[in-house]
């Protein structure tokens, strides 16, 4: 018996010895091997440095499992015949082996489960880039700033019995919701704001205005007088998204147009997005059904968000029967 551990511990000492002198061979076909620190230390993002610390963690332990199981087979063939140096080495190897088993089958069971659990890769989600053409916006001319208005006036005429416009800002007074769309009704530009909270009329370049698209939905999902075709337009231009939507969704609050603080390049400052909450219902899967009524009457894009954070299912931005601090359904057009 004791031959055959001597083979098993001069194998372990061969195998380990082996894998080390040829790890540098193994990386170097796959990568070029950064020699001055490890790059995950250069990650973008707290997922992607996570998980680039992970698989670090997992390549030092399997190595240092390795050499404890080199230092054991040379302590064990040193031992020269004591038993108690003897135990110290088979619990060494034993252990550094136990441990390799241990790392591997982790990886191989979360893997198989889900390979996303392995590269952190499940929730975060980038806006998508921002658009050069589409989305109709808008600009300052007269015979638009009058379609905008009377689409938005028909959007008011629901309000607040189906539709809430929130007065609250993050920038200054005329900045919230509520005061944007009253600006676009009465035909004047909205305020538009930057991260900094620099907001100006109609934006840096003085023509911003709300998206016609955007507006076409929004009236649509409330069916308002103007989806329903008996607003006279006076311009000649006829309703992209005619109809309204039925049934008529639960009532909501659109909490965010072109003020607030957004990323530097939101669509929220181009006048294409808008932030909704559905302030009647705490059940996430009105929410998700609300996100696809959006996306199915014109919305490029809709998602569940925190804190420039998207999520595919609207329960995940949900705790304790109430959704999060900060949760809102971001579209825009």
């Amino acid at each position: 018996m004791k031959k055959k551990y001597n083979y098993f511990v001069l194998f372990s000492i061969i195998f380990g010895l082996g894998f080390i002198l040829f790890l540098p061979v193994f990386a170097q076909s796959t990568s070029t091997i950064n020699v001055d620190y490890p790059s995950f230390l250069n990650s973008q993002s707290i997922p992607s440095f996570v998980s680039g610390l992970y698989n670090y963690a997992i390549g030092i332990s399997g190595t240092l499992a390795i050499i404890m199981i080199i230092y054991g087979g040379i302590e064990y063939l040193a031992s020269g015949g004591n038993e108690s140096a003897l135990g110290d080495a088979k619990d060494r190897i034993m252990s550094a082996i136990w441990g390799l088993l241990l790392l591997a089958g982790s990886y191989l069971i979360l893997n198989t489960i889900n390979p996303q659990l392995v590269s952190l890769n499940l929730i975060s989600q980038p806006v998508p880039p921002m658009q050069t053409s589409g989305g109709t916006n808008n600009g300052g001319s007269t015979e638009q700033r009058s379609l905008l208005s009377q689409i938005a006036s028909s959007i008011l005429s629901k309000s607040p019995s189906e539709v809430i416009f929130s007065q609250s800002h993050d920038c200054s007074s005329g900045t919230d919701a509520k005061s944007i769309i009253n600006d676009v009704s009465n035909g004047v530009l909205p305020f538009v704001c930057s991260p900094s909270c620099d907001c100006v009329r109609g934006g840096t370049s003085g023509s911003v205005n709300l998206s016609i698209n955007m507006l076409e939905t929004l009236d649509s999902i409330v069916c308002g007088t103007y989806s329903q075709g008996t607003v006279d337009l006076g311009t000649g231009m006829a309703p992209q998204a005619p109809g309204c939507v039925s049934p008529t969704p639960p009532q909501f609050m659109v909490t965010s147009l072109t003020g607030g603080k957004h990323a530097t390049n939101s669509y929220h400052y181009q006048g294409r997005a808008m932030d909704i909450v559905v302030s009647s219902s705490k059940d996430p899967n009105v929410w998700d059904e609300f996100v696809k009524t959006l996306k199915q009457n014109g919305a490029s894009f809709a998602k569940c968000e925190i804190s420039g954070t998207f999520y595919d299912s609207c329960s995940s931005v949900f705790d304790g029967g109430n959704w999060k601090s900060g949760a809102h359904i971001h579209a825009q057009w």
